[in-house]
């Protein structure tokens, strides 16, 4: 009825000649390392295996490493923030893919696409550029090749400047200033 503990001034060992099924039934396990708390297995290591509850990692780095396939799956809201930034594929540049049914990037700042080759935006529907908003809009390139069916520009000024000539081609007709 009171406390059991076992002392060594080298080494505790359970199970040490034999590899055999070990339990602990505990109200409360609390592991306490001076040292590095190492967990190892040849199969799996599962934390909330029978009974889902929340699980909290406190850390001052945390780095998890797979040789395999990672993956998190959450029946819930999944989220990641941070504090100073967050980086997806930092050390190896490889393809990235995002499956949803609604992706919405949010900024407080300043939102910086780049790309080392093509930059391609596809959508089924249609694509907004200011929407909600609308704003300023600066588009800057060397050349500028725009293919449609229709093109419709409703704007209470609009400016065409160039450097050079402009150039208007249509296979029926070139409208401007009526209907």
């Amino acid at each position: 009825t009171g406390a059991l503990t076992i002392d060594s001034a080298a080494s505790i060992n359970v199970g040490g000649t034999h590899a055999v099924a070990t339990s602990i039934n505990t109200s409360t396990l609390d592991v306490n390392s001076s040292g590095a708390l190492t967990m190892d297995s040849e199969a799996s290591i599962t934390v909330g295996g029978t009974h889902a509850v929340p699980t909290t990692v406190s850390s001052s780095t945390l780095q998890m490493n797979s040789s395999s396939t990672y993956d998190v799956n959450a029946t819930g809201a999944m989220t990641l923030d941070s504090q100073d930034s967050v980086t997806i594929g930092g050390s190896y540049q490889v393809p990235t893919t995002v499956s949803s049914s609604t992706l919405q990037l949010n900024s407080t700042s300043t939102m910086d696409v780049n790309a080392t080759g093509a930059l391609t935006v596809d959508s089924a529907a249609s694509i907004t550029v200011g929407g909600t908003h609308a704003v300023p809009t600066a588009v800057t390139t060397t050349t500028l090749d725009v293919n449609s069916t229709v093109v419709n520009i409703n704007s209470t000024a609009f400016t065409l400047n160039a450097s050079d000539n402009v150039k208007l081609d249509s296979a029926s007709a070139v409208i401007v200033g009526g209907t």
